[in-house]
C-alpha cells in the first residue's frame, strides 16, 4: 500500500437523500513527496489528475441544489448517464485511498451508482478536521477555504460556478492542515477518520 498517494473525489448530487444520484463529479490525484516536508502536490503524470464531469440523472434536482451550485437538467443535457460516469471515473483510481469532504455522502452516492467501495479506504477530511479543530462551527469547503486558504479563497471563490474550484480547495485545505498538524502521510488522515468513525 502506498501511504503517500490518494486521489480526491468530491461529487455533488440531486439532493440529500440516500436516493441521491450525482450530478457532477471531479477528482484529482494527491501525494506527499518525498523531498520536501509535509508538501502535498498532484502528479501531472496522470491526464485525469484533475477532472470535472457533468453526469444526466432521471431523478429530480432539488431548489436547494439548484440554489447551491447552479445545477439544473438543461446544463446536464448530452451529459454521460451518473452511473457510467462514476464507474469510469472510480475504474481509473489507482491509489488505496479516497478523500472526501463528507465520507459517508460520497461513499452512498458511489453505491447509488453500482460503484463498489469495499476496495478504498475512505479519509473523511471534515471529521478529521472537526476532531483537530471542534470550535470552528462550521466545517463546509466554502468555510474551510477561507478559515485555512483565505488567499486561493478570495481569488477563486467568487468564480465557482458549479462547485468547479471544490476539488482545487479541497487539495489546499488537505495541504494546510497536514501542515499545521503534522500529517505525513494518507495513512495518518486514515487512522485519525477512523478515529471518528468510531467514536
Amino acid at each position: 500500500m502506498n501511504t503517500k498517494t490518494a486521489t480526491i473525489i468530491d461529487i455533488k448530487a440531486t439532493d440529500t437523500t440516500k436516493y441521491a444520484q450525482a450530478t457532477q463529479v471531479s477528482s484529482s490525484q494527491i501525494t506527499f513527496t518525498n523531498d520536501t516536508h509535509f508538501l502535498v502536490e498532484t502528479n501531472p503524470k496522470k491526464p485525469w489528475e484533475e477532472s470535472h464531469r457533468l453526469c444526466y440523472v432521471r431523478r429530480s434536482i432539488t431548489s436547494e441544489q439548484k440554489g447551491l451550485y447552479g445545477i439544473h437538467h438543461r446544463e446536464l443535457d448530452g451529459a454521460d448517464y451518473y452511473k457510467n460516469v462514476l464507474n469510469d471515473v472510480i475504474a481509473n483510481v489507482e491509489t488505496d485511498y479516497i478523500v472526501c469532504h463528507d465520507a459517508r455522502q460520497i461513499m452512498q452516492l458511489l453505491s447509488n451508482a453500482g460503484v463498489p467501495v469495499n476496495a478504498f479506504d475512505f479519509i473523511c477530511m471534515s471529521s478529521v478536521i472537526k476532531k483537530l479543530y471542534p470550535s470552528l462551527g462550521s466545517y463546509t469547503i466554502a468555510t474551510l477555504i477561507y478559515e485555512f486558504c483565505e488567499n486561493t479563497a478570495i481569488s477563486y471563490m467568487p468564480h465557482n460556478w458549479h462547485g468547479r474550484q471544490d476539488i482545487r480547495f479541497m487539495r489546499e485545505i488537505f495541504r494546510q492542515i497536514s501542515i499545521l498538524n503534522g500529517l505525513h502521510t494518507m495513512q495518518d488522515w486514515y487512522e485519525l477518520s477512523l478515529e471518528v468513525a468510531h467514536g
